[in-house]
């Protein structure tokens, strides 16, 4: 209690009650969002890749498949690339 009354502070100090989660976890759940970004890009250049460009239906069904797939990596630069 010496202590205490050495630093008054400490006793008008409220506790914190909420915790936040650590720095690196936060870290870990943001690169895990890009890899998996990232990762569901790489079907789509393969498409991309293999696809008849001058075949309009293709490039079609390319481009909603990118536009409709959940997580993906640079969208914009990849329709982009389809037009």
């Amino acid at each position: 209690m010496a202590s205490a009354l050495r630093w008054p502070f400490l006793l008008a100090t409220p506790q914190r009650t909420t915790t936040f989660p650590p720095f690196s976890d936060l870290k870990n759940r943001t690169q895990l969002a890009n890899q998996e970004n990232y990762l569901n890009s790489i079907p789509f250049l393969i498409k991309l890749l293999t696809i008849n460009t001058l075949d309009k239906a293709e490039r079609v069904s390319l481009q909603q498949e990118i536009i409709h797939a959940k997580a993906v990596g640079e969208r914009d630069w990849l329709l982009g690339q389809i037009t």
